[in-house]
């Protein structure tokens, strides 16, 4: 199996994604999730987090409608592999781009 650092992947993507400790403090945050918490708290995404963890380790994602203020989200993922780290990532709303009739 190849050893395969992904955190420049993470780091680059447009959807925010942040790793919390079991006592909220953020470990480590994306560039998007640090635009984010100019819009949200931090704390808003952890407890968002804890609502919707899977019941055992590992992720789940759902299907949720989510909107701080012009950031608009489809779903999250949420996961954890030990009690001593949960990370949340969120996907963006696609933007419906508008056709400009030319006459």
């Amino acid at each position: 199996m190849l050893d395969i650092n992904f955190q420049s992947f993470i780091d680059s993507d447009n959807s925010p994604f942040v790793l919390f400790d079991n006592c909220a403090k953020v470990l480590y945050l994306n560039s998007s999730a640090e635009i984010l918490f100019g819009y949200v708290t931090p704390k808003e995404l952890y407890d968002l987090a804890l609502q919707n963890a899977p019941l055992s380790f590992g992720y789940h994602t759902t299907n949720i409608e989510l909107s701080f203020d012009n950031f608009s989200f489809y779903a999250i993922t949420v996961g954890y592999e030990n009690d001593e780290q949960i990370y949340i990532r969120l996907y963006n709303t696609p933007r419906i781009k508008q056709q400009n009739k030319l006459d």
